[in-house]
């Protein structure tokens, strides 16, 4: 789909672990965990925070294969927020984070 439509598909480092597939597989008790503040506050940071690193070795290593002026990602996409610390020289091009419905 992604070639299709004229776009370089660049897959993740091996052993990422980054889908929800595998979030389920690792933490099966997440599915237990009664809908409220709990659930959400486990899956943000098992699923989220816990992959910054991940993400953000994800992004460099396409930055590497792909210069890029500007990112476009995701407001849940936190592999951005390493980047953002440092000297402004070393911090990543102009980025945006948007919501897509």
């Amino acid at each position: 789909m992604v070639e299709a439509a004229g776009l370089r598909f660049l897959p993740e480092i091996p052993g990422s672990r980054t889908f929800v597939a595998h979030f389920v597989a690792d933490f099966p008790q997440s599915l237990a965990i009664p809908d409220g503040m709990e659930k959400h506050a486990f899956n943000f940071e098992r699923f989220l925070a816990d992959k910054i690193p991940v993400h953000a070795a994800n992004l460099q290593h396409a930055l590497q294969e792909f210069p890029s002026d500007a990112i476009v990602a995701d407001s849940a996409f936190f592999g951005t927020l390493p980047m953002l610390l440092g000297p402004r020289a070393k911090c990543l091009p102009d980025h945006a984070a948007v919501r897509i419905k």
